[in-house]
C-alpha cells in the first residue's frame, strides 16, 4: 500500500508514488470539498490529515477520491502528461 496510517491520525504518502506537486495542488483542487493539512514532509514523505468543511471527520469516501486524484497527478507527472 502507497499510504499507510499514521500514530497521529493522518496518513504517510510515500513521495515515490505521490509526488509532492501533486499533493499540493490536489489539496489546492479539493479545498471547496475538503480540508487537508500537511502534518510533516521528508525527503521522502508527507503526513496529512483530512477534516470536513466544517472541521467534522471527512468521509472515507472523500478522502479515497483525493488519494486517487493525487494518485492520478503523480502519474502524470511522473510520465510527463501532466
Amino acid at each position: 500500500m502507497t499510504s499507510a496510517p499514521h500514530a497521529a491520525g493522518g496518513l504517510i504518502l510515500t513521495h515515490s508514488v505521490y509526488d509532492p506537486g501533486s499533493i499540493a495542488k490536489a489539496i489546492e483542487d479539493y479545498r471547496p470539498h475538503l480540508s487537508v493539512s500537511i502534518h510533516g514532509q521528508s525527503a521522502t514523505d508527507s503526513v496529512i490529515a483530512f477534516a470536513e468543511r466544517n472541521g467534522e471527520k471527512a468521509p472515507e469516501q472523500i478522502v479515497r477520491e483525493f488519494l486517487n486524484y493525487a494518485l492520478d497527478l503523480s502519474v502524470r507527472t511522473i510520465l510527463g502528461a501532466a
